[in-house]
């Protein structure tokens, strides 16, 4: 609770923030990018994730800290390792 009340005060309104999700390896398989690890806690919005979606997950501020997938058409960046 006391994360969501500092996230919610120190982000401006109206922007969406890239939180290190994705699931670009595998649609649906959402890793976190410095670990690889699968996502084990999620805080969708409604109807979110979507196969209408992008990869990249975002934090929306709004009036409230809830994610959603969004699409390359949205300037989107994720960074992609190469893995050897």
């Amino acid at each position: 609770m006391l994360l969501k009340a500092s996230l919610h005060s120190l982000l401006p309104l109206g922007l969406d923030y890239w939180i290190g999700l994705n699931d670009i390896v595998l649609d649906g398989v959402f890793v976190w990018q410095d670990s690889f690890e699968v996502a084990d806690y999620t805080n969708w919005s409604v109807g979110e994730p979507n196969s209408e979606g992008g990869n990249c997950v975002f934090l929306v501020r709004e009036s409230t800290l809830l994610w959603k997938p969004s699409s390359p058409a949205f300037g989107t960046i994720c960074l992609i390792f190469k893995l050897f």
